[in-house]
């Protein structure tokens, strides 16, 4: 050192402080990497939670209204959500994080298969409910033909005179009968359509009492007829009440399974954001460690610059002052004639 030139000596005092700048520069620089990594990962985790939510949004919007346009939104929501978590985990690092993500996404994947049985069981529900309104009203045809029939031999016969009151009463009583089966097919429909909007079980009840009450009566309408017509639409009556029964009890069963599928949405869908806000505290309580853990290394480095760099200014400092002030002294021992004093500096730059 005391062999440097000056130029020297004060360039090297400076690149120490550069150099200890530097080092405080990356040390925050790294830290708040760290920091910025864990603040990203919790904006993911919470961008998923939201995106769940926009899911479910979906979902009762086709539930309501059951316009296919709300499939497709809910099918690209999915793939974003997807997306996002396959992203989010490979970021991870942590084992108890990657643990929650992982079970989030199963959650979410279980979600989405219970959602599209969901929606598989209300397209075999239209089937169905066109097959009720087909069946239904085609009954109510062969039940009205039934009823302009013997409404109108009826009549007839009633301008016959001598009709035998035996054959009036049958004639009628068959008319009757045609007409009040066509009031339980018509009530067997409105309760229908009633229970499908309350879900009462009452509704149910009445239906299911119309619904007997027609297949007991029709054939034994029918055994009454002479008329192959009317034989024959008994017989389509007949065999439209049943398919009709046949369909009405697929639905209910594809309603009850449209509940259970409807709550394991839900659960689904709650455990997949009950498992991403706890991941969300872990990558939260990870980014207070890291500011933690960055606010004391750059005070700890600062702090270690500081002592170095007072350390290297006084050694820089004593390497430049210090021949300088034995030179002083020897100046002045001279200029008061001692003569005898000796000048002890070893070194080639400047001052020596």
């Amino acid at each position: 050192m005391k062999n440097l030139k000056l130029a020297v000596k004060l360039g090297l005092g400076f690149g120490v402080i550069l150099v200890l700048t530097l080092l405080v520069a990356l040390t925050a620089y790294v830290s708040l990497s760290t920091v910025a990594g864990s603040a990203d990962l919790s904006e993911q985790a919470n961008n998923t939670v939201k995106m769940i939510l926009q899911v479910r949004q979906i979902e009762k919007n086709f539930i309501l209204r059951g316009d296919a346009k709300y499939l497709e939104d809910h099918k690209k929501k999915m793939a974003e959500i997807h997306e996002l978590a396959a992203q989010t985990q490979a970021r991870v690092k942590d084992k108890a994080a990657r643990v929650l993500l992982v079970s989030a996404e199963t959650q979410v994947k279980e979600y989405e298969a219970a959602f599209n049985n969901y929606v598989g069981l209300e397209k075999r529900k239209d089937e169905l409910n066109e097959s009720m309104r087909a069946n239904g009203r085609n009954a109510q045809t062969s039940l009205q033909a039934m009823w302009n029939d013997q409404d109108g031999d009826f009549r007839k016969t009633v301008e016959i005179p001598g009709t035998p009151p035996a054959e009036l009463a049958s004639r009628q009583s068959k008319a009757d009968t045609a007409a009040r089966l066509t009031a339980r097919l018509l009530n067997m429909r409105r309760f229908e359509k009633e229970y499908i909007i309350s879900a009462d079980p009452k509704k149910l009840e009445e239906h299911k009492a119309e619904q007997e009450a027609l297949r007991k009566e029709l054939p034994e309408l029918k055994a009454r007829y002479l008329k192959q017509q009317n034989i024959e639409a008994a017989d389509t009556a007949i065999k439209n009440v049943n398919d009709y029964a046949a369909s009405f009890q697929e639905f209910i069963q594809l309603i009850q399974k449209q509940a259970a599928a409807d709550k394991d949405m839900v659960d689904n869908a709650r455990e997949a954001q009950k498992a991403c806000l706890d991941a969300l505290a872990l990558f939260k309580a990870s980014m207070d460690s890291d500011i933690a853990l960055a606010n004391s290394l750059t005070l700890g480095g600062a702090a270690v610059a500081l002592l170095l760099g007072i350390i290297a200014a006084l050694i820089l400092t004593r390497a430049i002052t210090g021949p300088v002030i034995k030179g002083v002294g020897f100046a002045q021992a001279m200029s008061h004639g001692d003569f005898t004093t000796n000048l002890d500096i070893d070194q080639k730059d400047e001052v020596g």
